[in-house]
């Protein structure tokens, strides 16, 4: 589990954090030529499977460049407990590969999601008030009228969101051998191993229902119209 989580966390907040960012400013500049024209490439990024990216990135900086480990989590001949620098820099770089792969994945459902929220909200009679009042390009503007409402149905995608980023883990531990959940539930698959398959699939299940429970929790903090609500 500590392997599987030390992917899965930074590469999803790397990837919300990115993907939120990116697709407010698509939805704000919809109509514009370089909105149209950077939304095909991440519509394409969204529509790939994390394994089939996690393979290009093998194949190009693992096996044609040689920058980053192809496989594993580590190397052979690491010395735990001799050089804990050297020992840090060589857990990253052999992380480096699947958590960047699982970003790029996460990285292209949340832009494409923030995107339709931030273009719907811009259409919004609060939106369109607060143009009349002469600040249509202000700051206040975009993060208060277009970002804030639309983080609501973002945080509610990102417990969805996570859902396909774990059961893609799978095929991206198995594709460069990380020893996370995911190898462990692949090489269960492959040697018959149904009690391990059952472990492994209930410890996902109950991660997951965790972390929506989780987002469940942040509605309040983030549209304060729900608090109101329910104090009446």
């Amino acid at each position: 589990m500590p392997w599987t989580l030390a992917l899965l966390i930074p590469a999803t907040v790397v990837a919300f954090a990115v993907g939120t960012l990116l697709g407010a400013y698509l939805g704000r500049a919809r109509n514009s030529g370089v909105s149209t024209i950077a939304v095909v490439p991440i519509i394409l990024l969204a529509s790939v499977p994390a394994f089939l990216i996690g393979m290009v990135l093998t194949s190009l900086f693992a096996v044609q460049l040689g920058w980053f480990p192809g496989a594993a989590a580590f190397s052979a001949t690491l010395l735990w407990d001799q050089d804990r620098l050297a020992t840090l820099w060589d857990l990253s770089r052999h992380a480096f590969l699947p958590m960047t792969t699982i970003a790029l994945a996460g990285i292209g459902l949340f832009t494409v999601a923030m995107r339709g929220n931030v273009t719907t909200e811009s259409a919004d009679d609060h939106t369109v008030f607060g143009r009349s009042l002469g600040a249509p390009s202000s700051r206040t503007l975009f993060w208060s009228h277009l970002v804030r409402p639309s983080l609501l149905p973002q945080v509610t995608g990102l417990g969805l969101v996570l859902a396909l980023v774990v059961t893609g883990s799978i095929l991206v531990e198995a594709n460069f051998s990380y020893p996370g959940l995911g190898y462990i539930l692949y090489r269960a698959i492959l040697g018959d191993d149904l009690v391990m398959m059952r472990n492994v699939t209930f410890v996902l299940i109950v991660g997951l229902a965790f972390t929506i429970s989780v987002v469940e929790f942040l509605y309040p903090w983030i549209d304060p119209r729900i608090r109101i609500a329910g104090g009446r």
